[in-house]
């Protein structure tokens, strides 16, 4: 099979990465869009061929229940192209299958970081065995309709990870072999879940599977939701073409090329409603302590399950769009872009969607960046030093993507680029020669969150290492990993890369969102790190992209639950940490010169 060789290289070289998230705002694009810095950065000057293609012809007869249709498919970026068969049953055209094959499971190791041919598929008795390169497999039963794992987590582990709870996509290795950037540390942990052996019941949602000429056939959003999406990959289909992607914003005016119809068939638009009970109920992470029973019940009680299930897809997308932000009204889940069937001009992200608890959020959001700029002025110095204090400031975390730091060092300019280059940038400067710097403050006061490599990151080197917990809410399966970072560019990990020596403190507030909540439960349980503020907002599950089966795309939380580990008991963090100092006024946050004299008050 012909591969793009620079995709692929470029994916098994980092990986994808996993975010914290971030708020259901403008922001969350680029916040639950893990990947596309590293991934597709250097699919523009590719050829077409970027993945295999089983396709011969526009279109050929399959049995008598399928027809074959071949459709353009683009990867990462719009120069990345060629084309893949799609099924369609007769009288839906607009309700597309795909076929279990090799190149279909070539996408999950494309997003995991191994090579293309790696999972093998084998075909029997109606069954379709998917088998990873460390001998894991899931089946699915086209008979008993369900799809069947013998180890869930093992199944999606990265060839880098140490556990399959392993969050980072960080290699720790560059193509040399080198140390780079990030180690993984002895004293991990890791408990098998009760759950581990995992079966997906697809025949209790009504989700219709298709078994002839020995050869399996699932939805294209099923295959999307349970193969995919635990990878952190984003599929997506507009009606005419298929899409892959790590960060949708690349492909997102192609993906709008179809003019919008308005209309689905009455059969996707019942299956768009199933599967997104079925993604929810199987993937959502706050599952059981929102204390939901299914779904499917809960948008009944919402008084939105009749909207939800009409083929007026503007009807149809703005009835899900308030039972996620009103009935979650959380800010990691969100609708962010509509379908192609509805088109670009729908704007999920309005304030009347919003829920009580979202909209408190944004406001808190609101009132901390008007102070912020009072205080700081629209533009603001991610590193600027005051008297014996430097203060570190930024609003998302974002790893490095290709940029190499160990060949082109960080500058002031670059610092505010990625978090990388702003912690490479103020260590430098800390520690640079006759340096006046005795107190660190990171300030994540506005922080909603992003990618937990760039967490993990700062929070080694605040703290000396980063150890993160997790829970999955799907398998019970817990596990500990823990990180350090080599953040002075010499490829060795030790207490030179951290501000043990120093006074450090973090700066918190409601908008301490994902991340931005992880690093402070971190600091927090060194035990060397003062937090000043108010209690964080919140948002322990790491997300997962939502692309319904009408093409609607945005993120929620998903199946994995950051954790603090105490006594051997996990604990979620989505209630927010609180401070050790309070700061009740939000003007004290930004006006520097005070807080440094307030800070030499603290013991």
């Amino acid at each position: 099979m012909k591969k793009h060789s620079i995709i692929w290289l470029m994916v098994l070289s980092t990986g994808v990465l996993v975010s914290c998230g971030g708020s259901s705002t403008s922001s969350v694009v680029s916040s639950s869009s893990k990947s596309s810095s590293q991934v597709s950065s250097s699919a523009v000057s590719s050829s077409s061929s970027v993945l295999s293609s089983n396709a011969s012809s526009s279109s050929s007869s399959i049995a008598a229940t399928l027809t074959a249709k071949v459709v353009d498919r683009y990867a990462f970026l719009p120069a990345s192209k060629d084309t893949m068969t799609l099924y369609f049953k007769e009288g839906a055209p607009d309700f597309p299958y795909i076929k279990l094959d090799g190149d279909s499971f070539s996408l999950i190791g494309l997003f995991l970081g191994y090579s293309a041919e790696s999972f093998t598929v084998t075909s029997a008795d109606q069954k379709v065995t998917i088998t990873t390169p460390k001998k894991n497999y899931a089946t699915v039963d086209f008979v008993n309709k369900k799809i069947t794992y013998d180890d869930f987590d093992s199944f999606y582990i990265t060839p880098a990870a140490w556990t399959p709870l392993d969050s980072i996509a960080e290699t720790g290795f560059n193509s040399k072999k080198e140390a780079q950037y990030i180690e993984r540390e002895s004293g991990s942990f890791y408990l098998r879940g009760e759950k581990q052996a995992t079966q997906l019941d697809l025949g209790a949602y009504d989700i219709p599977m298709i078994y002839e000429d020995g050869a399996g056939y699932l939805p294209f959003a099923t295959f999307a939701d349970v193969f995919i999406n635990p990878t952190n990959g984003g599929l997506n289909y507009n009606g005419q073409s298929v899409f892959i992607f790590s960060n949708f914003s690349d492909l997102k005016d192609l993906f709008y090329t179809p003019t919008p119809t308005g209309k689905v068939s009455e059969a996707l638009a019942k299956y768009n409603y199933n599967e997104l009970c079925f993604n929810f109920d199987t993937f959502y992470g706050l599952f059981d302590k929102r204390g939901l029973t299914s779904f499917d019940d809960y948008f009944d009680r919402l008084g939105f399950k009749e909207d939800m299930l009409s083929t007026d897809t503007l009807k149809s997308e703005t009835a899900q769009v308030k039972a996620i932000f009103k009935g979650f009204s959380e800010s990691h889940s969100s609708i962010v872009h509509g379908s192609a069937y509805t088109g670009s001009t729908f704007q999920p992200l309005t304030k009347e969607y919003y829920g009580p608890s979202l909209a408190k959020h944004f406001e808190e959001q609101k009132a901390f960046y008007t102070a912020r700029t009072a205080g700081l002025g629209a533009s603001y110095l991610p590193y600027q030093e005051v008297n014996d204090t430097a203060f570190i400031t930024f609003d998302q975390f974002l790893t490095n993507g290709v940029t190499d730091y160990y060949t082109t060092p960080a500058t002031l300019e670059t610092a505010g680029t990625n978090t990388y280059a702003l912690v490479e940038y103020a260590h430098s400067q800390i520690n640079r020669a006759s340096s006046p710097i005795k107190k660190v403050v990171v300030d994540l006061s506005c922080n909603g969150g992003g990618a937990v490599d760039a967490a993990v990151y700062l929070a080694s080197w605040m703290t000396g290492d980063a150890e993160i917990s997790i829970q999955d809410h799907l398998t019970g399966a817990k596990g500990t990993n823990i990180y350090k970072a080599d953040i002075n560019m010499d490829r060795v990990f030790d207490d030179k890369d951290n501000l043990l020596d120093k006074k450090v403190y973090c700066l918190t507030s409601p908008c301490s969102f994902s991340c931005g909540n992880l690093v402070p439960f971190l600091c927090k349980a060194a035990g060397n790190v003062t937090l000043l503020g108010q209690t964080t907002g919140g948002g322990a599950c790491e997300v997962s992209k939502l692309n319904t089966a009408l093409g609607a795309t945005g993120q929620f939380s998903g199946r994995d639950v950051i954790c603090t580990l105490k006594n051997g008991i996990y604990s979620d963090v989505d209630d927010g940490v609180e401070p050790h100092v309070w700061l009740n006024d939000k003007a004290s946050y930004y006006n520097r010169s005070e807080l440094v004299k307030y800070l030499d008050t603290l013991k």
